[in-house]
């Protein structure tokens, strides 16, 4: 049985486990979203930048675009956690 016992038909028991699937879904982005956060605010700091806009901007030179050097970051430290026990 895919759900408790409580729910009787196959129609309650398929909105259960989709509800369930969209709450996991939902913390998974939420911890995912909180540690992009956190490595952009210490490339930030350690850069000596002043602001970083969250919003999508129009337009972005390549001179000030900082997503690669950003996503480097974010690698390396899911690197450094993927390796501890």
């Amino acid at each position: 049985m895919c759900c408790s016992p409580t729910v009787a038909n196959s129609a309650g028991c398929e909105s259960s486990t989709r509800n369930d699937l969209a709450t996991r879904q939902a913390a998974e982005r939420d911890r995912n979203w909180q540690k992009m956060q956190d490595i952009i605010v210490e490339y930030a700091r350690s850069q000596g930048y002043d602001l970083i806009d969250a919003s999508p901007p129009l337009y972005v030179s390549p001179r000030i675009d900082i997503t690669d050097a950003v996503l480097d970051h974010l690698k390396r430290a899911n690197a450094g956690s993927r390796s501890k026990p």
